[in-house]
């Protein structure tokens, strides 16, 4: 059991995985607020080798595997006394299944906590009028009802729904070209990007829930 409030929700690091259903990750979007500077920090890390070439033109981007990525968080968290805060349960299952390294996979499991738990939490108790569309295989408490709720703003080609199909378009271009991403069409470049820009806004708008939620909440407890 533990209990957090607005001070480690606002110094945690946000993490998001993006990827399609039944494969490794191909990466994950990383936010966190500098200590001494106070400065946005958001990277994205790219692990599926086929998609390396692709990091080449976007600053945020590095390619790293999951375990090097939370190697390198994980020294964050540790030496700043951080939490990770993710939305749901997807990225936990995420790191039981690719992170080999025990001690590393257990650090990390020990300060990840669920955003979407706070979220409801606060809108059960705030915002009892409010009624969010139910849809299939996606839940009634998606990430992008909370962002509107708070009147976080996400551009339409950022928006929920077609990172899966985007993903895999441009993977399957990749593999064609030998995995040159110079060579992808625009579209397929397109595509790469808004599922990037995607991801931010998923990492930068849970924080903004988040925070929104803890504000009025004062406290939340994990566990039993």
């Amino acid at each position: 059991m533990q209990r957090i409030n607005l001070e480690p929700v606002s110094r945690a690091i946000y993490i998001d995985f993006e990827g399609n259903v039944d494969r490794e990750p191909t990466f994950l979007g990383s936010h966190h607020i500098d200590a001494k500077t106070g400065t946005d920090v958001f990277t994205q890390y790219v692990h599926e080798d086929i998609f390396h070439s692709a990091t080449k033109t976007k600053a945020q981007c590095v390619n790293k595997s999951i375990e090097e990525a939370f190697e390198y968080l994980a020294t964050i968290a540790y030496r700043e006394n951080r939490i990770f805060l993710a939305w749901s349960t997807r990225e936990k299952l995420a790191i039981e299944t690719f992170i080999s390294n025990k001690k590393l996979k257990e650090f990390v499991l020990s300060r990840l906590f669920d955003s979407k738990r706070v979220a409801r939490r606060w809108k059960n108790r705030f915002h009892r009028n409010v009624t969010f569309e139910r849809l299939p295989r996606q839940g009634r408490h998606r990430l992008s009802e909370y962002m509107n709720l708070i009147g976080y703003h996400v551009p339409s080609t950022a928006g929920p729904g077609n990172t899966g199909q985007r993903l895999r378009t441009v993977r399957e271009q990749l593999v064609r070209r030998n995995g040159d991403y110079e060579n992808l069409t625009a579209v397929s470049k397109g595509k790469w990007t808004k599922v990037l820009s995607h991801n931010y806004h998923d990492c930068v708008g849970m924080r903004e829930v988040t925070l929104a939620a803890m504000k009025d909440l004062k406290t939340f407890k994990f566990g039993k």
